[in-house]
């Protein structure tokens, strides 16, 4: 463990016997050796001279090692140990920076921005090292052994820093020599996934179906399951989409993957998916749906997509003029969009469980509070005479609310033009008449393209047209 020592004698012993293999492998580990003593000092000092150190130890190590496969892949392991405790060591000092200014927490989102960069950088700056290193020693080893173990590296660390093409090299060279390898199920679902990114959008759906067909009963598998169905779905063959997401969560064992949530995404997918299906006219598509968005609220309320599910489970409740389990999922998704958007930390948004739910949550909390002004709306008109005063007091409030928080867009011309109607039911006609302008104002401006969402449906034409006319104003079953 004297490294420093045994590199100084090795680098001598070179010197006198040049040439000699022996004296020069030596030297190498122990720079190695020096270097990996060098990481677990520099990270208890915390010093940037540390770090500095063990860098000169690797890039001397890098301009000897030459075509030597186990010392390449030695190399490729310590530049792994070196990226993670250095950004362990940054996280630290992030910790104590905030311990430290306690009373000033407005300092802290800078520091943290500052030390985000850093880690990104340290982390593409070692991995593209430990990659290069790992593939070396790959291509030029005899050993089956450390051949697969350095492809598999070098490929884990290519993906760290998006270099795709080596990425996908790298595994394909795994999986040709990695039959009874238990890392070979990976390795597929990590090709297929490498595959689509590059385009070659046939070579994924084969590594995928491969890894089905081969290990139909591991994490990995279920992913290649989960991929296949998002790929059918994209390319609108959502019946097998069905068939991929079903086969998911009827496999018990994929719920209760503690390395996955690949079944709880499934279960989001089919429900969305059900709901497209039921537009194109499959009978039960709807009632499908709700059945599933409501067993993913129960299930996982903690999920990011639940604001979403209860969005799009007071859809389906509207749609069948059901108007109180609309109203409650309906308010039970503005609340939780809404502190979803104000935390101060709140998870990413999941990728694709629906086209709509890809606008984010702000988008969908919008959408929401219109809608359900909308409820309110149709609601008091569907009550006894005698109390639809309350209720479009409330329409009136929730469209307010609406617009104040989301101005903009054919929304908000929507919406004043249905407050110019609640108030004209009210008997308040200075007022109908006032947000009856604003609607028209409003709407001109979004079809004359200065409006946020500027676009031309005919069934905006049609209400501008009506809105204007002395026959809308009319109290008519078929105007209302």
């Amino acid at each position: 463990g004297r490294f420093e020592e045994a590199a100084k004698l090795y680098a001598e012993l070179a010197e006198e016997a040049a040439g000699d293999e022996r004296a020069e492998v030596g030297l190498l580990a122990a720079l190695l050796g020096r270097a990996r003593i060098g990481v677990d000092l520099a990270a208890e000092k915390g010093t940037g001279d540390g770090w500095k150190e063990v860098e000169e130890l690797l890039a001397r190590f890098e301009e000897g090692v030459g075509i030597r496969p186990e010392l390449l892949a030695e190399g490729g392991a310590v530049y792994e140990g070196l990226s993670d405790r250095r950004i362990a060591s940054l996280h630290a000092a992030l910790k104590e920076y905030a311990r430290r200014v306690k009373g000033r927490p407005e300092l802290v989102p800078r520091r943290t921005a500052e030390v985000q960069a850093e880690v990104v950088r340290l982390r593409e700056r070692y991995a593209r090292k430990a990659a290069d290193l790992y593939w070396s020693a790959a291509r030029h080893t005899g050993r089956h052994a450390l051949r697969i173990d350095a492809a598999w590296r070098a490929a884990e660390n290519y993906r760290l820093f998006g270099q795709v093409a080596a990425e996908v090299l790298a595994l394909e060279d795994f999986v040709a020599r990695a039959d009874d390898d238990p890392r070979h199920t990976a390795a597929l679902y990590h090709l297929g996934r490498a595959y689509e990114r590059r385009g070659f959008l046939e070579n994924a759906v084969l590594a995928h179906r491969t890894n089905t067909d081969l290990f139909p009963s591991t994490p990995f598998s279920y992913r290649s399951r989960y991929e296949l169905g998002r790929i059918a779905e994209e390319a609108g063959d959502l019946e097998e989409a069905l068939a991929r997401y079903s086969s998911i969560r009827n496999d018990a064992s994929a719920e209760f993957d503690p390395d996955s949530r690949v079944w709880r995404d499934a279960l989001f997918r089919l429900a969305a998916l059900s709901e497209r299906l039921d537009d194109r006219g499959f009978e039960g598509g709807a009632a499908r749906a709700e059945e599933l968005y409501r067993e993913a609220v129960e299930r996982y309320p903690a999920d990011p997509r639940i604001g979403f599910a209860h969005y799009r489970l007071a859809l389906l409740a509207d749609r069948k003029d059901r108007y109180a389990d609309a109203a409650l999922d309906y308010g039970i998704a503005i609340r939780w969009l809404d502190d979803r958007i104000k935390g101060p930390s709140a998870p990413p948004e999941p990728a694709g469980e629906s086209p709509e739910s890809s606008r984010g949550p702000a988008a969908i909390l919008r959408a929401c509070r219109y809608a359900y002004a909308d409820l309110l709306y149709r609601q008091a008109l569907a009550a006894p005479v005698s109390e639809r005063s309350e209720g479009l007091e409330r329409a009136l409030a929730a469209y307010k609310d609406a617009y104040f928080r989301h101005p903009g867009g054919y929304e908000e011309a929507w919406a004043h033009y249905q407050m110019s109607q609640a108030y004209r039911l009210l008997d308040r006609a200075d007022w109908s008449e006032q947000f009856l302008a604003q609607a028209m104002n409003l709407l001109a401006k979004v079809e004359g393209g200065t409006g946020p969402g500027a676009f031309d449906p005919p069934y905006w034409k049609r209400i501008l047209e009506w809105a204007r006319s002395e026959g809308g104003r009319a109290e008519t079953p078929e105007n209302r």
